[in-house]
């Protein structure tokens, strides 16, 4: 359960790597101590989040290669603002907006990535400690028939210096410390030049 758990604070990858009996329910969960998201709808509009979080200085980002292209510089700022979000949620579950985050998901990512959260809340659990993300790859853009532009980003994250404790005594909760896997991210354009998380596509289980 907590190793569990641990991968979802991790990625967020629910539908990849529950059990049948884990499966996510199609509505959203109302915890006890997190806002529902039906309060704050959500639409693939081109606003732009409000947070400013920045990550921690363990919670690091290789640097963008010279040669990337301007699509895949907006690509990779996307999926920044993204795992940035997540890292702050997960760490403070007395946030009480939603919108911030949802201002980097796409519209069908947004149940499951809010209900990964809050299902780490309703655990009593948050994380402490930083992410680490490495071996990025960020492909180049793809267009389907009807002009939506979608890409992938690809990366190994690395967990070794995070866990999940008590969020009210800060004691740990993890009977094993998992060490890294890659795992890739959908992305979606939904504005010239703004790119937001679309899907969990791939989780392998080997480290990374």
């Amino acid at each position: 359960m907590h190793r569990r758990l641990l991968a979802l604070a991790t990625a967020l990858c629910l539908a990849a790597c529950t059990t049948p009996d884990d499966t996510t329910p199609t509505s959203t969960p109302s915890p006890t101590n997190a806002p529902t998201p039906t309060n704050a709808p959500h639409t693939d509009t081109p606003t732009t989040p409000t947070s400013t979080a920045t990550p921690t200085p363990w919670q690091s980002f290789e640097p963008t290669p010279t040669n990337a292209t301007d699509d895949q510089r907006a690509i990779r700022a996307g999926w920044e603002a993204y795992q940035q979000e997540v890292d702050r949620y997960l760490k403070d579950p007395s946030i009480r907006t939603m919108l911030p985050l949802q201002g980097t998901i796409a519209q069908e990512f947004d149940q499951t990535t809010l209900q990964s959260i809050f299902r780490v809340w309703d655990a009593g659990l948050k994380r402490e400690g930083n992410m680490r993300f490495r071996d990025i790859v960020v492909s180049a853009p793809e267009s389907s028939p009807d002009g939506t532009r979608t890409a992938t980003v690809s990366f190994c994250a690395d967990f070794r210096q995070q866990r999940l404790v008590d969020a009210k005594t800060g004691e740990p909760r993890t009977d094993d410390q998992l060490d890294s896997f890659p795992h890739t991210n959908r992305m979606k354009e939904i504005a010239p030049g703004r790119w937001v998380v679309a899907a969990d596509i791939e989780q392998e289980t080997r480290p990374c």
